[in-house]
């Protein structure tokens, strides 16, 4: 083929770069960001309502999600999972532990595969980020975030799963269910959105689920007597206790990203 004439069908086989960005969000998972729409958090508390309608139980799950990694996306997953037990009590009346552990995989199996567990994920603003992280030894003395809010809410929104009753595999479904944002240096103090305890405060969900480092929700938790019956998931932080183990990195983190990619690790 001439120059010319591949030039000319490069040209015409071009889609346009939006078109492909639009494949990309598979999912219908809403972005509430009360900073860029002033109607974003009585929407979000209406899909809660909704949601609680309908049955479902509602998991509450937070983080910078900076440079999403794959432990990321596992942990994402599992927040949803902690949904189970409060299911589980709400269909039956019984306690979780009265199933064995065999049952327990398996009811956490049918939940998943329904739309009777529903995540909401509140990505750290910007300026909160680069406030408890930026520039600090233990985040590999680097500016933070990596990327901006938008970036890493739509990571976060573009996750998913297989279905596990599925038994071809093919069919997938999204982590998240709604993404919003909390921060102390990006909302002011009386917001729903100061920080995450007066985002679980004014949401109610059913499960908040946290990460073992984050020692302060415990701790805090039985002083705010405005979480009501929101019920505490920790999933542990720990030797063995991560969902990937990388070549290079062990167990994985932005960090260790970072300190690779500069070489130091």
């Amino acid at each position: 083929m001439e120059r010319d004439q591949l030039a000319h069908a490069m040209e015409a086989d071009e889609l346009p770069y939006a078109y492909i960005a639009g494949l990309h969000q598979r999912f219908d998972v809403k972005l509430f960001n009360p900073a860029l729409d002033e109607t974003a958090t009585s929407r979000l508390s209406e899909q809660r309502e909704i949601w609680n309608d309908t049955e479902a139980v509602t998991v509450f799950t937070s983080g910078a999600f900076d440079m999403l990694h794959m432990d990321h996306a596992a942990y994402l997953l599992h927040t949803k999972a902690t949904g189970a037990p409060a299911l589980f009590k709400r269909m039956y009346g019984k306690a979780w532990g009265d199933l064995p552990a065999e049952g327990q995989v398996r009811f956490t199996t049918c939940a998943l595969s329904s739309h009777r567990l529903r995540l909401i994920v509140s990505v750290d603003g910007d300026k909160s980020v680069a406030t408890k992280k930026g520039n600090k030894p233990e985040y590999g003395n680097t500016t933070r975030p990596i990327y901006s809010w938008r970036t890493r809410a739509l990571m976060v929104a573009s996750q998913a799963y297989m279905d596990p009753s599925d038994k071809d595999g093919v069919k997938l479904l999204p982590t998240a269910d709604a993404v919003t944002i909390h921060g102390p240096q990006d909302f002011p103090t009386d917001s729903p959105h100061a920080s995450h305890f007066a985002l679980v405060e004014y949401l109610q969900p059913n499960v908040w689920a946290f990460f073992g480092q984050s020692r302060e929700i415990p701790e805090e938790a039985p002083r705010r007597p405005a979480l009501g019956r929101v019920a505490l998931r920790c999933i542990a932080d720990g030797p063995g206790t991560h969902y990937f183990e990388d070549g290079f990195l062990g167990k994985i983190s932005t960090t260790k990203i970072i300190e690779r990619a500069l070489g130091e690790l």
